[in-house]
C-alpha cells in the first residue's frame, strides 16, 4: 500500500483523528493531575511545617517567658537571703564590739587594780 493511500485513508477516517486526540487529551489530563496532586501536596507540606514552625516559636516564646520569671525570683532570693546575711553579720560584729568594749572595761579595772596593789606593796 502506498504512502499516499494510507494517508487519504487516515484522513477520510475521523474515528481514527478522534482516537489519537483522546489519548493525547488522556495523556495530557493524567501528566497534569499528577503535577497538581503534587503539588498540592507540596502546598500542605509546607502550610504544616509553618504550623509546626508557629507552634515551636510559641513554645520557645513561652518557655523564655517561664525562665525569665525564674531568673527574676531567684534574683529577688538571692538580695533577700543577701540582706538577712548583712543584717546577721552586723549584729554579730556589733555583739563582738560590745564584747571587745567590755574586755577593755576589765582590762583598765584590771589595770588599775594591779597598780593599787603595787602601791599598797610599794
Amino acid at each position: 500500500m502506498p504512502f499516499s493511500q494510507i494517508a487519504t485513508m487516515l484522513n477520510d477516517s475521523p474515528g481514527f483523528w478522534a482516537f489519537i486526540g483522546g489519548v493525547i487529551a488522556t495523556i495530557g489530563w493524567v501528566v497534569v493531575g499528577l503535577f497538581s496532586t503534587r503539588s498540592k501536596q507540596i502546598i500542605a507540606i509546607e502550610a504544616s511545617l509553618k504550623e509546626r514552625e508557629s507552634a515551636l516559636a510559641d513554645h520557645y516564646s513561652n518557655e523564655l517567658t517561664r525562665l525569665n520569671a525564674v531568673v527574676a525570683d531567684l534574683d529577688n532570693a538571692l538580695k533577700a537571703q543577701a540582706i538577712h546575711y548583712r543584717e546577721e553579720m552586723q549584729r554579730e560584729r556589733d555583739e563582738c564590739n560590745a564584747k571587745i568594749m567590755g574586755l577593755k572595761g576589765e582590762i583598765e579595772i584590771l589595770k588599775r587594780r594591779m597598780a593599787s596593789e603595787e602601791a599598797r606593796d610599794a
